[in-house]
């Protein structure tokens, strides 16, 4: 029997909670639409993973009908080990993609890993899914009080939202 290399796909652009690799595509029927983020300083974790090796260059978010102080995205270990991170960002333009680069590209090896979003007050909205808390928790995301802007090192607990910001990494140097 000869052993085969299985060629899995790189991530061409985004990675986001609804991607195959993110597990989420089923998560929801509902379509996106604008809504508040649910607790300031609150942050949501969705794992993804990567079956070769990649470079994330940053995330991107969907922002709503309204936008309102500050958020930050970043790319976390399985650990809660903070990989990467824009930092504070002014949220900007409605209803519009938001693209923050990271200072310096990830390079990220195969495996498991949870990207992140956190928001500094509950008036900014962001085009999202809404479905069941335990569809969420089944499908491993995670979630954190007082993590605005991303700490270093962060404690998971189990989400109770019932929703999931449209955010994403990005592959691509855009």
């Amino acid at each position: 029997m000869s052993s085969q290399l299985i060629n899995y796909p790189v991530p061409l652009s985004t990675i986001t909670p609804w991607s195959r690799e993110s597990l989420g595509a089923c998560s929801s029927s509902t379509a996106p639409a604008s809504g508040s983020y649910s607790s300031s300083n609150l942050g949501f974790f969705v794992p993804f993973y990567l079956y070769a090796q990649a470079t994330a260059y940053g995330m991107k978010c969907v922002n709503g009908a309204s936008v309102s102080g500050n958020i930050d995205m970043g790319i976390y270990s399985v650990d809660g080990r903070r990989l990467a991170s824009k930092g504070s960002t002014a949220q900007s333009g409605t209803s519009a993609e938001q693209t923050l680069t990271f200072t310096t590209p990830l390079s990220m090896s195969p495996g498991f890993y949870f990207m992140a979003i956190a928001c500094d007050n509950t008036t900014a909205t962001f085009f999202r899914r809404n479905t069941s808390s335990v569809l969420l928790k089944a499908l491993g995301m995670y979630q954190a009080t007082s993590v605005f802007a991303l700490p270093a090192t962060v404690t998971y607990a189990t989400i109770t939202t019932s929703y999931v910001p449209a955010f994403g990494v990005y592959f691509l140097n855009v």
